[in-house]
């Protein structure tokens, strides 16, 4: 195998292989067969399959899933198959069969051993053992449990020891980035007329380092940023760039006061509109693909191939894309690993990545499922994983995340959750957990929504899994956080949106199974060529549907699997490769596919949703050229070539007639005409959209007319005119009808009635209405109607129920301060319910509340006041800090023990004295202040001081002052950085200034002005 595997790619696959079964075994929890896979492939020197290298598969023409093979040598020496059968069972011979044949297939030039690794008691049938020529190698109960023990020593001795492969500032340049900083330089030096650079490197290739290298030799007296998607990434590229020692750097993000006279700039999208003013002589944008145009935006803008114009413009984006491109910058670098439409300038794509070391491979996995919610069987899933796995889960919506993580550990699998709203502290944390926490080795998995699609890097992750269809997401990215090279890792794992088993057996394929495998064809030419070949060298199927038993009665699991196969090769390769192409491709496949529809039918007249044999969306294709010809998007070439079949550029098919009988259809299942505006109907035709036209028509608005004899055609089906008076009637009716079977009017805010009529909502928003809430009107004959059933106007049923929730979460976090953003399990919006309740009190927004209602709430020692409650907090905390530390200059990141922001609120309070920002301050609390010693005018002199103190502290323990940057203080005290400052500041570098008594206290204590970077102390330091 040594022409399949170097030596290299077999010794690291080895090494992280023996590392995931041993990290596996110690936290135990396995099933008996699977724990003794692992055990075998341990004792054996062999690779569970599936962490056998996806390329060493492909040279064998196996498969990527596990049909027999349960681990194997690397150099195809040695093939086990193991089977852990209770009561001294016999294992049946059809079991070892498939075993026996992949085994013996894999080359002529190889002829591995064969050997079946059992427990003590597991029987091998007689004809295999005296015709098959493979060893029985059985493994007794107490050999069993000291591979058990080895591995929790092992697990023991690493605790700790976690150690990161991603490049830092010190790391050698790989090849790839060397040559990249090449081309970029050569851009830099260009002339005015080349303006923008589009880089593409694909995921965990390094892209953070080549822009701080280039930031690093930016001219003196030039000015740069970096423009970056989230706080997060803000934070991570502005350290690298402080660990390069890089002078003036600022920030610019929410809860950052930027330093408008830096010469180097890391910001927030959302924030650059604070940069308007400021020219400068580099902008670099990371992940460039958000300054993109839409696929949408893309098909109706007019393209003249004959140009080469990427100047990228802000018309057709978002608002916070528009601004950054509006920046003033002399040059622009685009770096994105999956740029949608720019052609890269330079380019280390996908693939390239892989072959050359810099990322791992990547398998798919594609579930079968049974229709209804994923999770579960998901669950299932992630328990099955023959390995030990990092798992990151993404989601629809922070709900989705929440509710999977607690399915998931409520199940034995340890899961955190992770979004945009939790703290910084907490983040730390659940990050940290993750990485190495309790369940190190075992089953790890973190569900988020797209906080950790970018950016973030987290090189232990190794799987990569959809909980639900992640619609206006870009897939890869997602895939791309499980693609850094990671010693535990051997290829990532993608589970993908699922195939559907519906309840009568019939199977789809989910839309975003397409796209997932579109957007990896389109990045990575091998896995394009596997999908075209029909090929299951990358991507498996794996049955979790959850009623085999009732399913199996109708068709065989095998068969069902079988048939599932044949969906992904002759229906999801085929749409996956066509979403693919190019916009040029795609609109000449649809001009063959036209072509040979005229042959076969004779004329041009496609019905909407008609789709050829290969899965081509014809129907759609013709109704878009009709659409784009109107758009005068067609060029003169292909309006050429459709007259040329005879192309029908009026839709004779979609008549006024034939969508009245459209409608009429929707009554007779429906048993009403209020079309909902996005409905669909089964050929494709938008009805919704159309009956909302015909309204217009009526009114006399928009383009369309309606005659008279159409009115009453329409008004035979009993066309609601006007919606809104229909749905209070109906409303009215069914509210009736539930007094009658509950004997009250008091609906539950998310009662839906038995025909989807959303009841609850409907009579809340009768309650906003009589208060005249946000422009709602009712009149005074409704108003007696709903008396008529005892209607409940204040709705105290649904204000109990959410006082409930409210003191649930007391219960829960010890306080009634909910963030604003904050929703409960059961999806209410509780953050904005307490806010309301705040609005009520003081009478704002048409909010009411009355004195029981107060009173209920203060038993709850409910924060009125946010303001007041955050300054007494604050002003307790910073007492207690003045306690323990015997000063109140805290640094502005400090954050307290409950989280508290406590360095960013003793900042508030001097902008507050000094008049500047949003906050106020009165003299008491000035005075309340000043009683502790509170810095008014900074915190620079403490800073110094705690700097000073600790740095003695340093080397009375460690002998002397050359502090690693990194390192950190007991107490959070970046002391590393602060050393790097003091040498700053003699340089006269940075904002930073020392005075001679302070070079002469730091002199004492041997400090070291000029360091020259010493190996064995960072080693032994330990970072």
């Amino acid at each position: 195998a040594a022409s399949l595997l170097s030596e290299a790619e077999a010794a690291a696959a080895n090494r992280a292989a023996r590392l995931k079964a041993l990290d596996a075994l110690a936290v135990g929890g396995l099933r008996p067969g699977q724990e003794l896979e692992l055990i075998s492939a341990l004792d054996l020197g062999t690779v569970p399959w599936s962490e056998v290298p996806v390329s060493l598969k492909q040279a064998l023409e196996l498969p990527v899933g596990d049909h027999g093979v349960d681990s194997l040598a690397l150099n195809l020496s040695i093939a086990v198959q193991a089977k852990d059968y209770t009561n001294g069972h016999s294992v049946p011979l059809e079991r070892l069969t498939t075993f026996y044949f992949l085994a013996k297939s894999m080359s002529e030039l190889y002829s591995p051993r064969l050997i079946v690794a059992t427990n003590a008691s597991t029987k091998l049938p007689q004809l295999w053992r005296q015709k098959a020529g493979a060893e029985h190698r059985r493994y007794s109960a107490e050999e069993m449990e000291a591979w058990r023990l080895r591995a929790r020593d092992w697990a023991a001795q690493q605790s700790g020891t976690e150690v990161a492969s991603a490049p830092n500032s010190a790391s050698p340049r790989w090849p790839h980035q060397e040559a990249c900083l090449r081309a970029c330089r050569t851009f830099l030096a260009s002339g005015p007329q080349q303006h923008d650079l589009f880089v593409q490197i694909a995921t965990g290739g390094g892209k953070s380092l080549i822009m701080a290298d280039l930031l690093s030799e930016l001219d003196k007296g030039g000015r740069a940023c970096v423009i970056v998607p989230k706080l997060d990434l803000m934070e991570q590229v502005a350290h690298l760039l402080e660990s390069m020692a890089l002078p003036g750097i600022s920030r610019v993000g929410t809860g950052c006061t930027p330093d408008m006279g830096a010469r180097i700039f890391v910001c927030v999208r959302n924030s650059a509109w604070r940069l308007a003013h400021l020219d400068f002589d580099l902008l670099v944008l990371d992940e460039a693909h958000h300054y993109e145009p839409s696929c949408l935006e893309m098909d109706v803008q007019q393209h003249n191939e004959d140009e080469d114009d990427r100047t990228v413009s802000a018309p057709g984006l978002r608002p916070q894309a528009s601004t950054v491109l509006n920046l003033l910058a002399r040059k622009r670098l685009f770096f994105s690993a999956t740029l949608r439409w720019s052609r890269p300038d330079f380019d280390f794509g996908l693939r390239m990545a892989v072959r050359a070391g810099v990322i791992s491979d990547y398998t798919i996995l594609v579930p079968f499922m049974t229709a209804g919610d994923p999770k579960p069987s998901l669950v299932q899933l992630i328990r099955n994983l023959p390995t030990a796995r990092r798992i990151l889960a993404f989601c629809n919506t922070v709900q989705e995340a929440k509710q999977f993580a607690k399915l998931l550990n409520a199940e034995g699998v340890q899961a955190g959750h992770y979004n945009g709203c939790t703290a910084s502290l907490q983040r730390t944390r659940i990050l940290e957990d993750f990485k190495k926490g309790p369940g190190r080795g075992g089953l790890r998995v973190l569900a988020t929504v797209d906080v950790l699609s970018e950016g973030v890097d987290l090189p232990m992750a190794d799987t990569c899994l959809f909980v639900e269809p992640r619609k206006g997401l870009r897939l890869r990215q997602c895939v791309g956080r499980v693609l850094r090279q990671h010693q535990q890792k051997v290829d990532a794992l993608v589970v993908s949106p699922p195939i559907i088993q519906e309840a009568d057996g019939g199977l789809i394929a989910d839309g975003e199974l397409v796209r997932l495998l579109s957007e990896l064809a389109g990045a990575d030419p091998e896995f394009r060529k596997s999908l075209a070949e029909n090929s299951f060298s990358r991507v498996s199927l794996v049955d979790q549907r959850s009623d085999r038993t009732e399913v199996s009665s109708r068709v065989a699991p095998a068969t069902a699997l079988e048939e599932a196969a044949t969906l992904l090769s002759t229906k999801v390769y085929p749409r996956a490769l066509s979403a693919y192409l190019t916009a040029d491709a795609r609109w000449q496949l649809g001009l063959a596919q036209l072509s040979q529809y005229r042959q076969e039918h004779g004329h041009c007249t496609v019905h909407w949703n008609y789709r050829t044999c290969s899965d081509f969306a014809l129907g759609i294709w013709v109704n878009k050229q009709r659409s784009s010809r109107k758009a005068n998007s067609l060029t003169a070439q292909q309006v050429k070539q459709l007259d040329s079949l005879g192309f029908a550029w009026v839709n004779k098919v979609a008549s006024w007639e034939e969508r009245f009988e459209l409608l009429k259809a929707y009554k007779q299942e429906h048993g009403h005409t209020r079309v909902p505006f996005c409905y669909v109907s089964d050929e494709g035709f938008k009805l919704g959209n159309w009956v909302g036209s015909q309204r217009k028509a009526y009114k006399g608005q928009g383009r369309f007319k309606i005659d008279a004899e159409q009115i009453e055609q329409l008004d035979s089906l009993g066309f609601v005119w006007v919606v809104r008076d229909a749905l209070w009637e109906e409303g009215f009716e069914l509210l009736k009808a539930y007094k009658q079977d509950n004997g009250h009017a008091t609906v539950p805010h998310s009662y839906v009635s038995d025909d989807g009529f959303k009841l609850g909502r409907w009579v809340n928003n009768q309650r906003m209405a009589r208060k005249g809430h946000r422009g709602r009107q009712m009149d005074a004959e409704q108003v007696k109607q709903l008396n008529s059933l005892g209607f409940v106007w204040e709705g105290k049923g649904f204000w109990e129920g959410k006082f409930k929730t409210l003191k649930a979460y007391k219960q829960e976090h010890g306080h009634t301060r909910v963030p604003e953003s904050y929703v409960a399990d059961d999806g209410f919006k509780l953050g904005r319910w307490v806010n309301n309740q705040r609005r009520a009190r003081k009478g704002q927004a048409g909010f009411k509340i009355d004195a029981e209602k107060i009173e209920q709430l203060d038993s709850l020692g409910f924060v009125w006041s946010i303001k007041k409650a955050s300054l007494e907090a604050g002003f307790k905390l910073l007492e207690a800090y003045k306690q323990e530390h015997g000063h109140t200059g805290i640094p502005q990141r400090f954050v307290a023990d409950g989280g508290f922001q406590l360095g960013r609120w003793v900042n508030y309070q001097r902008m507050a004295r000094n008049g500047k920002g949003g906050p106020k301050i009165d003299v008491e609390q000035i005075e309340q202040l000043a009683s502790l010693g509170f810095a008014w005018g900074g915190n620079k002199a403490a800073f110094w001081e705690e700097g000073s103190k600790l740095l003695k502290a340093y080397k009375q323990e460690h002998g002397h002052t050359r502090v690693p940057q990194k390192y950190v203080a007991d107490e959070g005290f970046k002391l590393g950085r602060w050393v790097n400052y003091q040498r700053m500041a003699r340089k006269g570098q940075g904002r930073f200034k020392i005075d001679a008594e302070k070079i002469e206290q730091l002199d004492s204590l041997g400090f070291v002005w000029e360091v020259i970077r010493d190996v064995s102390v960072e080693e032994d330091s330990n970072f």
